[in-house]
């Protein structure tokens, strides 16, 4: 059963993403961190899957990436973005797209 301590941690997740990104879209937590978390295999996921939209140029460019490793696929504008410490933290950002 998910517990608010376990809400809680992806919550932190959301707001750090959230001033990285400096965006005033609204930023969307998705993929295997959220179904991990709900059905209990993972306490505190440290893969985190964030879409929203806009330009994936944009979004990179304007991010601050101060402190962490980065780096974008052309592909798919996927933006990766790792906070080292005591847990590597992986953000994968992928804009929404029409196809």
């Amino acid at each position: 059963m998910i517990s608010f301590p376990q809400i809680a941690y992806l919550a932190k997740q959301h707001k750090f993403i959230q001033k990285r990104l400096k965006t005033k879209s609204a930023i969307f937590l998705v993929g295997g961190c959220v179904r991990n978390l709900l059905l209990t295999i993972e306490q505190r996921p440290s893969d985190i899957d964030i879409t929203l939209t806009g330009n994936p140029l944009e979004i990179y460019k304007h991010s601050n990436k101060i402190g962490l490793s980065h780096f974008m696929t052309e592909k798919f504008g996927t933006i990766t973005l790792i906070k080292k410490g005591k847990t590597d933290i992986q953000y994968e950002i992928t804009p929404l797209r029409t196809e």
